[in-house]
């Protein structure tokens, strides 16, 4: 995965925060401001994301900031996307323990 995001003809280090987001710090307004880079990325090619929208990881993977794996979505759907894999995974996994047994 890419480990710097260019800013202001500077590189700087991304990395991934407790949640497994890629993250990096920037400076802005004289201060460093920590920003998500999957959020970062979408609003540079498309403009602020708008109120009760998420930016979607379409491989599942937090760490993967590229554009083409990028998608906007309503919050509701997005929170129900989630619970139902979260369901699903936990689903399967019971169901693979009972096998083991």
């Amino acid at each position: 995965s890419v480990t710097t995001y260019s800013y202001g003809g500077k590189d700087y280090r991304v990395w991934a925060n407790r949640k497994g987001y890629s993250c990096v710090v920037l400076p802005v307004g004289g201060r460093n401001k920590a920003f998500l880079m999957h959020r970062l990325i979408w609003e540079q090619a498309h403009g602020p994301i708008p109120p009760g929208h998420d930016v979607h990881h379409i491989d599942g993977d937090r760490a993967n900031w590229q554009l083409d794996n990028l998608q906007l979505i309503e919050r509701t759907a997005h929170q129900r996307m989630h619970r139902l894999a979260r369901s699903t995974k936990n689903l399967v996994s019971r169901e693979e323990q009972a096998l083991a047994a």
